[in-house]
């Protein structure tokens, strides 16, 4: 009888520098012990490097980036990294992850410890208040005394769900950042200065830390920010960023010789859980349903190309959420004109900006130019008394839509052709509006939402717009919207007298 394989407990891939100690071992001993809690090897590994430290205290990485496959316990050390940053180093916590279910799992793990008095006295002891307001979540540990009789202040461990607008407007010691495959640069912009404001820069003991835990994204999404420090950390190129992975290595998924006869040890190769939580039936029932892509990205931590990275600009579920099936409401109106970049389309949308409830976006029209764009011209004309502005963007047909209609559009700033930058401030809105549910659009418009779902970004004018083989009805939503909200002009306005 074969004897039962268990999976590698040290990554593939690491990045680690020097460090003078570390507490990560005590802390894994301290939980067992007193709460009955067990480590794999590579979570013990984990929680050493996270909690590694320079002689004076501070820490040794101040970003850790750890990439395990799916069902491996990726959250696990992390979250008693956490309870022991706050509880026992003081330290304020941020947790943090897409989904708001992932979330409220972590909180309610760490209080199955913290608040159970009954089996776990000596850690509840510890606890000044507990925060359980959805969206609020917290853990909030009591007041201590330093070494000088000053009392200070206690730690806290916050939860949140990631969004545009930052992390609660605190400040925090530690971020641990799950779900980082999802990350996108906004997020992490609006994250870092509440961890840059924690430091005390006389105090190399007090300098921030990032954990970012996650696993290999698909080739489409909306997360960039994980892929490029995994790009940075395999070309060496990443001097503040300690990586630990656990993956088969292949520029193509050819490369990769995944058989029958292969598949369990390149499976225990890349999974720590491999013989303790995932058992070798399941291994071999998921590489018999799922597509060789699925198995190596989901089973063997595999990173597919940035060739085959498509980075989306808008997150299909957020998309999602702000479908309706109301009638279109009434108030301030503009239209988006975008020809396509050989001018041999145009497309037509348009958008409504009630002053007390979300705006609407349709697409009215798509045509090929081939017959011209009178038609084009006599409905845009037939609108000016009602219609605030048209944008019209692209490099062939806007100069003579321009020239038909601008004898009837004669208010000033009434025909916008938008620059660069006006392109990449309308796509940054229409995503921040989305994000923020405050813009809906009409459910039933399926090319619409194609286009929402499946365009990427493209870089321009030092940001970014709407790019892709389908991208030109949002591109022209987008400018109809950042009409309606930047024009001054509004001719269903009232004027009011005396």
């Amino acid at each position: 009888m074969a004897s039962k394989r268990f999976g590698r407990q040290t990554p593939t891939f690491s990045t680690v520098g020097q460090y003078s100690y570390s507490n990560g071992e005590l802390v894994a001993d301290m939980f067992e012990e007193e709460c009955n809690v067990t480590f794999f090897g590579s979570q013990r590994y984990e929680l050493v490097i996270m909690a590694a430290k320079n002689e004076d205290g501070s820490p040794a990485a101040t970003t850790i980036s750890l990439c395990k496959p799916r069902q491996n316990g990726k959250s696990h050390g992390a979250r008693f990294y956490a309870a022991y940053a706050a509880d026992f180093e003081h330290k304020d916590v941020l947790y943090s992850a897409h989904n708001g279910a992932t979330t409220r799992k972590m909180f309610r793990a760490l209080l199955e410890i913290y608040d159970n008095p009954e089996r776990y006295p000596q850690f509840a002891e510890s606890v000044k208040e507990i925060s359980r307001s959805r969206g609020y979540e917290g853990i909030y540990f009591k007041d201590w005394i330093d070494s000088d009789g000053v009392i200070q202040k206690g730690g806290c461990i916050e939860f949140a769900t990631r969004t545009n607008s930052g992390a609660r407007g605190g400040t925090y010691s530690v971020i641990i950042i799950d779900e980082a495959q999802e990350l996108t640069d906004e997020q992490q912009e609006a994250m870092l200065p509440v961890v840059a404001a924690a430091a005390d820069a006389s105090d190399e003991s007090s300098l921030p830390q990032i954990i970012m835990i996650g696993t290999p994204p698909p080739p489409v999404g909306n997360g960039t920010v994980f892929r490029r420090m995994h790009k940075k950390a395999h070309q060496g190129a990443s001097k503040g960023n300690w990586w630990l992975e656990w993956a088969v290595v292949a520029e193509k998924l050819d490369d990769i010789n995944l058989t029958a006869d292969t598949v369990i040890d390149l499976v225990a190769e890349t999974n720590p859980a491999f013989g303790y939580r995932i058992a070798e039936t399941t291994v071999l029932n998921e590489f018999e349903s799922m597509s060789k892509d699925g198995f190596c990205r989901e089973r063997l931590g595999w990173w597919s190309s940035d060739e085959d990275y498509v980075d989306f600009a808008i997150n299909r579920d957020k998309w999602m959420e702000c479908s309706s099936e109301g009638l279109k409401p009434e108030g301030k109106t503009a239209y988006g004109v975008k020809f396509s970049a050989d001018g041999s389309q145009v497309t037509l949308c348009g958008a409504v900006c009630p002053v007390d409830q979300p705006a609407r976006i349709s697409l009215i029209e798509i045509r090929d130019t081939s017959r011209g764009t009178q038609w084009l011209a006599d409905w845009l004309n037939a609108r000016y008394k009602t219609a605030s502005c048209v944008v019209i963007d692209g490099r062939n047909g806007v100069e003579f839509l321009i020239e038909k209609i601008s004898g009837t559009w004669i208010m000033k700033n009434s025909i916008i052709k938008p620059s660069g930058k006006d392109v990449v401030a309308a796509a940054s809105q229409l995503v921040n509006e989305i994000g923020e549910q405050t813009v809906t659009w009409y459910k039933y418009q399926e090319a619409l939402s194609d286009s929402a779902v499946t365009s990427g970004k493209r870089p321009i004018s030092g940001g970014w717009g709407f790019g892709g083989d389908n991208a030109d009805p949002i591109h022209a939503a987008s400018l109809a919207l950042w009409g309606c909200r930047t024009s001054k002009r509004d001719p269903n306005r009232k004027m009011r007298v005396g």
